[in-house]
């Protein structure tokens, strides 16, 4: 349905009744196209063979309407000597003016099922439920490590900003730190650092923590050749000063 852009496909018949060699079929440019599906996964180095491509062939001869197009569809690995088959057969019926015929391996099929985000996320809990749950889970872990976008509104750090970008132009390793009593900035100074960063590429080379109050630095042999930036948070002053409203900057190599 997806690749043909057939709402129409459907399965042919029911088990255990007569398909004509045809176990899906569907439309593409207005003309009919057969699928007969063949599992070998279970079956350890098993192929389609040309003798099940040549029957599977004859099959297909009874469907109604006459097909234009046949597809064998395997499990299987893909194998020379069936793609040939397959070649000589759409010659001869094109000869007699009869449907061409196509082999598609397993190899064939992921592929066309890769290409297609929407149809993977709708199959691949049917299939591979744990794959699955496994890629969703390293997903969810990815987004929850994604830095948030700096306040629309931040201003008037400009000073700190400049001393904290000179300490990722020297290079190096380094440990960076902002100090401050809490609901001043210090976050927000760090995601403004960080968007700007992301720009001249240099994310590459840093850890970011946004969370802790910790005092003590984190091990330096950890993070050979990283920089790691910390935004720590001290005990606030008891009453209101000029200077709880400054973020201090420090760095130490």
């Amino acid at each position: 349905m997806d690749i043909w852009r057939d709402r129409g496909a459907k399965k042919n018949g029911r088990s255990g009744q007569p398909q004509a060699g045809v176990d899906v079929y569907g439309r593409q440019r207005q003309r009919w196209i057969g699928v007969q599906c063949k599992q070998k996964d279970n079956q350890l180095r098993k192929m389609v063979t040309v003798k099940e491509l040549e029957h599977e062939v004859r099959e297909a001869l009874n469907f109604k309407p006459k097909l234009a197009g046949f597809i064998l569809a395997t499990t299987g690995a893909a194998d020379a000597k069936v793609q040939q088959r397959a070649r000589e057969l759409t010659d001869d019926h094109h000869a007699k003016g009869l449907f061409t015929v196509e082999v598609c391996s397993w190899e064939d099929i992921w592929h066309k099922i890769y290409e297609r985000e929407e149809l993977l996320r709708r199959i691949g809990p049917l299939y591979w439920p744990r794959h699955c749950k496994l890629f969703e889970e390293a997903l969810i872990s990815k987004r929850a490590h994604q830095l948030p976008p700096p306040p629309r509104d931040f201003a008037d750090r400009a000073g700190e900003l400049a001393k904290l970008l000179q300490v990722f132009d020297r290079g190096g390793l380094s440990i960076s730190g902002l100090h401050g009593m809490g609901g001043i900035g210090k976050t927000a100074l760090a995601l403004k650092l960080a968007e700007i960063l992301t720009r001249n590429t240099l994310m590459a080379k840093s850890i970011w923590t946004l969370r802790g109050k910790s005092t003590s630095p984190i091990g330096i042999r950890c993070h050979v050749a990283r920089h790691k930036f910390l935004a720590s948070e001290r005990q606030a002053p008891k009453g209101p000063t000029r200077a709880a409203c400054n973020v201090s900057v420090s760095s130490t190599r």
